[in-house]
C-alpha cells in the first residue's frame, strides 16, 4: 500500500455509534416516559482551558492515561496551523477544516490529541523541515536508540489494524493518526477518512497524534470507540455492546394510579421484566419475559384500563416495528404496527388525554429534537408535530400539570453540573413553561406520578457504591433533595 504525507481520496462508511459496556450494577440505558436514553460519561478531572477544548476532548484524554501507567497529556490546544487549532484559526484552506465533516462542531474547540509515552523518546533528534499545511507539530526528525516502544506499539497496532478492517466503523469519526507499530525508526499512521496510509515527522516515534472530526469533538460516544479499539476490544465485543443488558422504566403495574419501578433484564437472548408496585427495595413483585433481547422495552396504558403494561420495538426492514401486550405476561404480543423510521427514538405517552397511551417518535434535525406523535396505536403518520429540546437533550414526556396529557419535556447537562428539566405543558414546541435541576451529571431522569395524584414529577437513579441501583423520587417539580430513595437493582442475577 502506498504511503504518503499527503492524503488520498476514497471512500469510507460512516460507522454506528455502540454504547458502553454495562453490568448489572450500571444502567447500559434508560427508558423514560417511553424513550431509551443513552449513557453520559462525565469527566472527573477539571477541564484546564474550557474555552478551547470540550469537556469530552478533555474526559478522552483522562481516560487514554488510564489506559497506560506513566503515559502523559502531550497537549489538545496549540495556536497553530491544524487539528491542534480550531477551526476559525486555521486558513480556510488548511487540510484540517476543508472536509464536510470538519465544517460542523463548534468553531472554537480544538479537535487533536497528543498522547505521549516517555519510555519511548530516548532518541536523537536532528533539525526537520515544517510542513505548515500537515500537522506536524514537533519540526524534527530522528533515529531511535534505546527506546522501549512496547506501549506506543501496541496502541498503535490496534489503531492500524482498526483502520485497515473494512468491517470496523469504530474510528469512521476520527481523520487519522500518527505513532510507533514497531520497533524501526519510521512513523506509522492511517487516513481514517480516505483509508490510506500515511506517516509524518519522528516526533511521533514517541507521542500517538489523533485527529478527530471536529463535527464530533463534544460527542462522548465518538471517543468511546475509540477507546474500545485502544483497549483492544475485538469489532465483535464493541457491537455486542450494542444490546443494553438493562433498563430502567417506571409504570403503574398494578392500576391503582401510583407508578412505580422496573428494571427489564437480559435473561439469554430475551429480556426478563421485573416490577415492583411499591417505592421499596426488595424483590420484583411481578415477573415475566417478553420480548427479544434486541428489541427496545418500553411500557404504557395501551388499552385505556389504568395498567401499565410491556411493549418492545424492533427495526423491522427500513421502519419500527412496535409489539404491544395488554398484561404483564410472556407470550405473543397482542398488537403490532409500524411507526417511525429504524433507529428513531421510540416515546411513548397519552398525548390526547383519552386514557390510552400511543407511540411517537423523536429525531434529530437541524441541531434539535423533532417529536412526531400519533394518537392511536396502528401504522400511519404523525398526526402531531414540533420542534422541542436541541439534539443533545434527553426527551422525557409527562403529564407535568396533572391535566391527564402528556407533553414534553427535556433533560439536559447544565454547565455547572447536575442535570437541567426543562418541562413542556403543550404539545408545542416554543419556550420550556418549567425549569429546574435535579439529578447529578451521569445520573438518569425517571420520572412518574410517584404519589398518584396526577402529576408526573421528576426521579433519578445512579449506581450507588458499585452494587445497588439507587433511585431518588420528586413529589413537586423543582429541585433540591429527593423526597424517597430506595434501592431496586443489585449485582446479584435474579433467581430465573
Amino acid at each position: 500500500m502506498r504511503t504518503s504525507i499527503r492524503h488520498a481520496m476514497s471512500t469510507r462508511i460512516r460507522g454506528l455509534w455502540a454504547p458502553q459496556r454495562w453490568v448489572w450494577t450500571t444502567v447500559a440505558a434508560v427508558l423514560v416516559g417511553g424513550v431509551v436514553l443513552p449513557p453520559a460519561p462525565a469527566s472527573a478531572a477539571a477541564n484546564p482551558n474550557p474555552a478551547r477544548i470540550t469537556e469530552a476532548s478533555w474526559w478522552l484524554m483522562q481516560e487514554l492515561l488510564k489506559l497506560q501507567t506513566g503515559s502523559q497529556n502531550g497537549g489538545i490546544y496549540a495556536n497553530k496551523s491544524g487539528y491542534h487549532n480550531t477551526r476559525a484559526a486555521n486558513d480556510s484552506n488548511n487540510y484540517s477544516v476543508r472536509d464536510a465533516e470538519d465544517k460542523g462542531g463548534p468553531s472554537d474547540k480544538a479537535a487533536a490529541y497528543d498522547w505521549t509515552f516517555p519510555e519511548a523518546q530516548s532518541f536523537a533528534l536532528l533539525p526537520g523541515e515544517v510542513n505548515a499545511e500537515l500537522d506536524l507539530p514537533h519540526p524534527t526528525t530522528g533515529y531511535a536508540a534505546a527506546a522501549n516502544y512496547g506501549n506506543i506499539a501496541r496502541f498503535s497496532s490496534r489503531l492500524l489494524a482498526a483502520g485497515k478492517d473494512s468491517r470496523d466503523t469504530r474510528l469512521n469519526g476520527w481523520r487519522e493518526f500518527y505513532g510507533q507499530v514497531d520497533n524501526d525508526s519510521a512513523v506509522e499512521g492511517w487516513d481514517f477518512r480516505y483509508d490510506d496510509a500515511v506517516s509524518s515527522d519522528s516526533s511521533h516515534l514517541w507521542h500517538i497524534h489523533l485527529s478527530e472530526d471536529r463535527d464530533k469533538v463534544a460527542s462522548y460516544e465518538n471517543k468511546e470507540a475509540l477507546l474500545s479499539v485502544l483497549r483492544g476490544e475485538t469489532l465483535e465485543q464493541w457491537l455486542n455492546r450494542n444490546a443494553p443488558a438493562m433498563y430502567a422504566l417506571t409504570g403503574d403495574w398494578d392500576g391503582n394510579g401510583t407508578m412505580t419501578p422496573a428494571v427489564v433484564m437480559r435473561s439469554g437472548s430475551v429480556w426478563q421484566w421485573h416490577l415492583k408496585n411499591s417505592l421499596a427495595g426488595g424483590t420484583s413483585d411481578i415477573n415475566f419475559k417478553y420480548g427479544d433481547a434486541d428489541m427496545v422495552p418500553l411500557a404504557g396504558d395501551w388499552d385505556g384500563n389504568g395498567t401499565f403494561t410491556p411493549a418492545v420495538v424492533d427495526n423491522f426492514g427500513n421502519v419500527r416495528r412496535w409489539h404491544l401486550k395488554n398484561s404483564n405476561t410472556g407470550g405473543v404480543g397482542d398488537l403490532y404496527f409500524d411507526y417511525g423510521d429504524k433507529n428513531t427514538l421510540p416515546v411513548t405517552g397519552d398525548w390526547d388525554g383519552n386514557g390510552t397511551f400511543t407511540p411517537g417518535i423523536v429525531v434529530n434535525e437541524s441541531g434539535s429534537r423533532r417529536w412526531h406523535l400519533r394518537n392511536s396505536n396502528t401504522t400511519g403518520i404523525g398526526e402531531i408535530t414540533f420542534k422541542y429540546g436541541n439534539a443533545n437533550a434527553l426527551p422525557v414526556p409527562g403529564d407535568w400539570d396533572g391535566n391527564g396529557t402528556w407533553t414534553p419535556g427535556i433533560v439536559a447537562d447544565d454547565p455547572t453540573g447536575g442535570r437541567h428539566w426543562y418541562l413542556k405543558n403543550s404539545l408545542t414546541g416554543g419556550f420550556d413553561d418549567i425549569n429546574f435541576k435535579y439529578g447529578n451529571r451521569g445520573s438518569y431522569p425517571v420520572p412518574a406520578d410517584w404519589d398518584g395524584n396526577g402529576t408526573v414529577t421528576p426521579g433519578i437513579t445512579e449506581n450507588f457504591e458499585n452494587r445497588v441501583r439507587r433511585w431518588y423520587v420528586k413529589h413537586t417539580l423543582a429541585g433540591g433533595v429527593g423526597d424517597v430513595y430506595f434501592d431496586y437493582g443489585d449485582d446479584a442475577p435474579y433467581p430465573y
